[in-house]
Parts: structure tokens; sequence; C-alpha cells
């Protein structure tokens, strides 16, 4: 069979998984986890963790609207809609994966609750004019920092998650450290702290035997099936839902089990080294890139401050179809991420009726994501390079 290169995430060796469950150990979350990020509540998921930010703001305030951005994975509104809450979509800047500031301060009135975050791809949003914006109104920012654990703030070096109201990570599939499961609630301090923590405090206890038993599989047959040449076989059975991207409503909601902290205690010390290998990838793509100036790519200081993919921006959907397509038949791990704005997403269109977001729109219609986990080879990024050159040159 023909290599088939996932799209992100990173290699998870058997000798984890089974130490993990042969050599328990502690079950809470790692030291050096802990030391990055003081005081981490641990839960099921990324989405959890962000559920339990925003019931944890919602103790503080009568106000229940939450700016989210227009374009970023459909969890985040199911968060906010699990929470009660009234989500309103904010614009991006054009062609890049930060809020539209002047969009933003156009939406942002007495009943605003927060302003969501996103570090997409690991790309930091400006966190400095979101607080500008906020500055002397009762409005949270929570950082959404599921796609940049371990990554920095470039104006203050302090980990993103910690820098706004409260902060949220996820170690699930395809994240910078993914043990395919778990998340936690971060960055909390004073006393909303103590509203963060009577919300996760109300969570269900963590899953059971069952659920556990279910985890082991999922994390078995990762290990081996993570590798070029057997990742053809979740890409060909559906109910692996290999590269798609769905909104559910409803997600269940509970603490973090303790294969969760076993799994983190055997991969976190290797995160350094996977984000090393991600930067070495993300600088032989830009550099490889250079001379196509049809397409947009991320700037230098995004690149070292670490991406868990590499994201392109063409400047005509044609291209990027083209380079998508041809990635897709060679198995080179290319995708197009969101397929749709949120206001566009099936379940979703009904709840954003008159919403237009022309730049996320845009965008949708124009990004490539690139792998840069461990298993791309040079000669992988030689060939991605080569096709997206080649879409380049014909429009």
């Amino acid at each position: 069979m023909m290599r088939s290169i996932p799209a992100a995430g990173h290699s998870i060796g058997l000798r984890a998984v089974i130490g993990a469950w042969l050599r328990p150990g502690p079950s809470g979350l790692p030291d050096s986890l802990l030391q990055a990020y003081p005081g981490a509540l641990p839960t099921n998921s990324g989405t959890t963790a962000l559920w339990v930010a925003m019931m944890a703001l919602k103790e503080q305030s009568a106000a229940r609207k939450i700016v989210l951005p227009s374009y970023t994975c459909p969890s985040v509104v199911a968060a906010a809609l699990k929470a009660d809450l009234n989500p309103v979509l904010c614009d991006m800047e054009p062609d890049r994966f930060v809020l539209d500031k002047e969009h933003l301060k156009s939406l942002i009135d007495d009943d605003t609750l927060a302003v969501v975050a996103v570090h997409l791809f690991g790309i930091p949003e400006d966190l400095e004019a979101l607080r500008a914006l906020v500055a002397g109104r009762d409005v949270a920012v929570i950082e959404d920092a599921t796609q940049a654990t371990a990554n920095r703030d470039p104006a203050t070096g302090l980990p993103l998650g910690t820098l706004g109201t409260v902060g949220v990570l996820s170690f699930g599939r395809g994240k910078p450290l993914s043990v395919l499961a778990g998340g936690a609630v971060v960055g909390a301090g004073g006393k909303f702290r103590q509203e963060v923590e009577a919300s996760w405090n109300r969570l269900p206890g963590s899953p059971g035997f069952l659920s556990t038993a279910r985890y082991l599989a999922v994390l078995l047959a990762y290990a081996v099936l993570f590798h070029p040449r057997l990742f053809w076989i979740p890409r060909a059975l559906p109910w692996f839902r290999v590269g798609q991207t769905w909104f559910a409503r409803d997600f269940p909601t509970c603490k973090a089990g303790a294969g969760v902290g076993r799994m983190l205690r055997q991969v976190w010390p290797g995160l350094e080294n996977i984000r090393a290998i991600r930067r070495r990838t993300a600088r032989a793509f830009r550099l490889a890139l250079e001379s196509c100036k049809e397409v947009r790519q991320p700037d230098l200081e995004a690149v070292e401050s670490g991406l868990v993919r590499y994201p392109l921006v063409f400047d005509s959907p044609g291209r990027r179809d083209r380079a998508l397509a041809a990635m897709e038949r060679e198995g080179l791990g290319g995708t197009g991420m969101y397929p749709e704005p949120l206001h566009r997403i099936p379940g979703l269109q009904d709840r954003f009726p008159d919403v237009s977001c022309t730049n996320a729109e845009s965008l949708s219609e124009r990004i490539l994501t690139l792998p840069l986990h461990d298993r791309v080879k040079p000669e992988d990024v030689e060939r991605i390079c080569a096709l997206v050159r080649e879409a380049c040159r014909h429009g």
C-alpha cells in the first residue's frame, strides 16, 4: 500500500502506552507540566475545560454574550451552547488567523461576558490588543491554547493560556502534545480561581472501567497505525473519521481519567523534541516556498514559537484546491482544515442565520495545512513543496 502521512499529531510508542499501564505510578499531571501551568485542573477533554471556564464566568456576571472567532474548531461554540451562553461571531483579519479588532470592538457591549482568544495552529492571538479593547469593562478573556501547548507569548515570554482571565489546554488527537484524550483549565488566578475550582469540582469523577479500556485500545491502535505505511487503514475506514471536522452539540464532561495523567507522564518528557522536529520541518517549508508569491506563509516568529500544522493561505480557491487534491492523491497529509466558518457548518447555520464574516469565509476556501510531525521525511517536504509550486504556476 502507498504511504499515507497523518495530517497532525505525533508518534506515541507502544512502550509508552504499555508502560503507562504496567508501571502506572501517580495518575496526576506531570510536575513539569504543573511548573509551566501551576494549578492546572485536568478534564476529560479540551472542550470540557472550555465549558468549565465558561460556567465559572457565568457565576460572576449576569452577562450572557460570548464572542468567538468565526473561523475555529466547532467544539468552541459547542462549549458555549452547553454553557447556555449566546455565542456571537467575530470575523478574522484578512488572510490571518486572529480576530478582526475593529469588528470585535463593534460587538462588545454591556451584555458581553467574555471574548475567546484562539491561538490557532499555535499562532499567538494579539492579547495586548484584546486587553486594550476590554479595558474598563467587565469582560473576560478566555485563552484557547489547545493548539499552542508550551508556546509562549512573544511580548511577555509567558506560556500561552496563562495571560487571560483563564485558559484551556487539550491533549486530544492532533494537538501539540497528544495522548488522544484530556484537557486542562489553566491560568485562573485571584478570586476567580475559586469559581473555576468550584466549577471543576462539580464535574463527575473520572471515566469508569469500560471507558478506560476503550481508551487503552485506542492508544494501542494509534501507536501502531500512526506510521505512514499503516495509516491508510484508518483513512480507509469511515468510523475513524480521519480528517473530518463535525459539530456535536453535546459532549461528555468529567474529570480526566487516571490513564490520561499516566500517559502524560510518559509523553511529556519528549515534548521539546516533538517541538524541535516541528520547528525544523516548518523552517524547511518556509524556505522552500519563499518564491511562491501566490501563498501567504506564517511569519518567522510564529514558526519559531511552535506550530502544530503549517498553514498556507493561497491567493485563490482554485490553486488551493489543486494543491490539496494533489496532496490527497499522494497521501501527503494536506488538509483544508475547517471546511467552513462556524456560521456555515451543518448544525449551526440556523443558529447564525444572518451572519456574514467575509474574511473567514474567504480564508476557509483558500487554506491548506501541511504536516509537521516526526513521520514527515525530508523527501516528503520536497514533494509537498513541488506540488504547491505546481499549483501556484497554474492559476
